[in-house]
């Protein structure tokens, strides 16, 4: 899953460090092995994401390890939303 919030952080959670703070609001499941999410800023969460905000995206993932699955998470990307 793809997530973004409102501030950075680094709080230990599952196997990794959660770096996006604040309301978390999921944009994208992840379909295969394949992440990805467009843009559009006339449909929700356009409300979140304004021009000149800046976000914080990471991707929430689960992997097995010898047996059982373990959550885990990407690096955290900062992106400024630029008219």
């Amino acid at each position: 899953m793809f997530v973004f919030g409102l501030d950075a952080t680094q709080l230990p959670f599952g196997s990794g460090h959660l770096c996006v703070l604040g309301s978390l609001s999921p944009v994208t499941a992840a379909v295969g092995n394949e992440l990805s999410w467009t843009v559009d800023l006339s449909m929700p969460p356009h409300d979140r994401i304004t021009l000149g905000s800046t976000r914080y995206f990471q991707a929430l993932f689960r992997d097995r390890e010898r047996g059982t699955a373990v959550t885990n998470l990407s690096d955290g990307l900062e992106v400024t939303f630029l008219p």
